[in-house]
């Protein structure tokens, strides 16, 4: 067994789920082995986020459930599969601000677009507040 796998993959699919990244496939996640004797040590930081935030999508297109990997067809479904969540209140909350503030910083993409992306991001970490609610109450 690796240590810290179940974390990481919770990290990851909740990562993917607020950011709507759709291409985190079996190669797009991994683990750091001693070069020596091959034994598993931990998973890698997390990688290739480039299909996120709707960037292969129209601006009519931002907010909409995208098809995503590797576990289940949508992150509606895919989120219910993360067992414990390592977010607190106070991060989902400024989702929304960080979001339109780093993408601000891109002359390539327009305010209109900006603006879409940042609302959906803060939407789901609205929806997102919501599941681990849910979670919670039914772990006590």
């Amino acid at each position: 067994q690796i240590p810290g796998t179940k974390d990481y993959i919770n990290n990851f699919l909740t990562i993917d789920y607020l950011t709507e990244n759709t291409d985190r496939h079996y190669g797009n996640f991994g683990f750091i082995r001693n070069i020596n004797t091959l034994k598993f040590i931990s998973p890698a930081p997390i990688f290739d986020n480039g299909t996120s935030l709707w960037n292969n999508c129209l601006d009519s297109e931002i907010g909409e459930w995208q098809s995503c990997m590797p576990f289940k067809k949508n992150h509606r479904e895919q989120i219910k599969l993360v067992t414990s969540f390592n977010i607190s209140e106070q991060s989902l909350k400024k989702c929304e601000r960080i979001i339109k503030n780093e993408l601000s910083k891109s002359p390539l993409l327009s305010p209109h677009r900006i603006d879409k992306i940042s609302k959906y991001v803060g939407n789901r970490a609205r929806l997102l507040e919501n599941i681990i609610s849910k979670v919670n109450t039914l772990s006590r």
